[in-house]
C-alpha cells in the first residue's frame, strides 16, 4: 500500500498527451502480430457461447411444431445465463491485456498466455467497472468523469496488487491534479478503440488492445516519470570507468661521492 501520494505529480497541462498517444502505435506496432492474436483468443473466447446458444435455438426452433417465439421464449433463461456467462469471462481476461501491456512497457516479451494471467483481479475490475457506470447517474457525461478519476484504478490493481478502495483513492487523488489531461487521453484512446468496430468489427482485432496499452502507458508515465522515453532533458554520457592512479615513484637524487681525505 501506498498510503501517501504526495510523492506523485502528474504532467501539468497537456503537453503529456501527444507523447502519450504516439507511443500507443509505438507499442502496438512492436508486438503487433501478438496484440493481434491475443484479441482474437479473446473475442473467439467470448463468441463462441452465443455461436453455440443461436446453434442449440435454431435447431430446436427446427424440431419444434409451434412458433419460433414460443420456443425463444422457453429459452430465455439459458440466453441470461449465457450472457452472464460471457460477462464473466470478459473480466476474467480484460486484466490479461494490462498485465501484458505493463510487461511490453518494461521491456519484457509478452505472449497469447499473457491474456490468462490477470484472472486472479476479475473482481476488481467487475467493482472498478461498476463504479465508472455509476458515472450514468449524471446523465452520459457523468460516465466520463468518473472513467477519467478512476483511469489508473485497473493498473493500480495489477501492478501493485492495491485493494479496491486504495486502488481508487490513489487514482482520484492523482488524476485530480490533472483531471483534463486523464479525461481527454481516456476519451480519445477508448473512442478509437472502438473504432475498429466500424470497420465490419474486423478492425477492432488491431484497435481493441490499444484501450489497455493506454491505460499502461498513462499509469507507468505517471508513476514512473523517470522512465519517459520523451523526457525532455539532455542524456548525459556515462562517467569514465575507474583507473587506480599509477603508482608513486620517487624521484632518484643523485648525491655526489664524499670528499677524500
Amino acid at each position: 500500500m501506498y498510503p501517501d501520494q504526495s510523492y506523485i505529480t502528474p504532467p501539468q497541462g497537456l503537453d503529456a498527451f501527444g507523447p502519450w498517444f504516439n507511443e500507443i502505435f509505438r507499442v502496438w506496432g512492436a508486438r503487433w502480430g501478438t496484440w493481434v492474436l491475443m484479441t482474437l483468443v479473446y473475442f473467439s473466447i467470448i463468441a463462441a457461447p452465443i455461436l453455440v446458444l443461436f446453434a442449440v435455438f435454431g435447431s430446436v426452433a427446427a424440431l419444434h411444431t409451434g412458433s419460433s417465439g414460443a420456443v425463444f421464449a422457453g429459452m430465455i433463461p439459458l440466453f441470461i445465463l449465457v450472457y452472464l456467462a460471457i460477462f464473466a469471462v470478459s473480466f476474467l481476461l480484460m486484466p490479461g491485456f494490462l498485465v501484458a501491456a505493463l510487461k511490453q512497457l518494461r521491456g519484457q516479451e509478452i505472449s497469447v498466455g499473457d491474456l490468462f494471467s490477470g484472472t486472479r483481479h476479475a473482481g476488481a475490475f467487475f467493482v472498478i467497472g461498476l463504479c465508472v457506470a455509476l458515472g450514468m447517474l449524471g446523465c452520459v457525461i457523468g460516465v466520463y468523469v468518473t472513467m477519467a478519476f478512476f483511469y489508473l484504478a485497473f493498473p493500480l490493481v495489477v501492478d501493485r496488487e492495491m485493494s479496491i478502495g486504495d486502488a481508487l483513492s490513489t487514482s482520484w487523488n492523482v488524476v485530480k491534479q490533472n483531471f483534463w489531461l486523464y479525461l481527454l487521453f481516456a476519451f480519445v484512446v477508448n473512442l478509437l478503440a472502438s473504432a475498429g468496430s466500424w470497420a465490419c468489427y474486423i478492425g477492432i482485432l488491431a484497435s481493441f488492445p490499444w484501450m489497455f496499452i493506454g491505460q499502461a502507458i498513462a499509469y507507468e508515465r505517471t508513476f514512473n516519470p523517470a522512465e519517459q522515453p520523451y523526457a525532455n532533458y539532455p542524456t548525459q554520457p556515462p562517467p569514465p570507468p575507474y583507473m587506480p592512479p599509477p603508482p608513486y615513484n620517487p624521484p632518484t637524487i643523485d648525491t655526489p661521492p664524499p670528499p677524500e681525505a
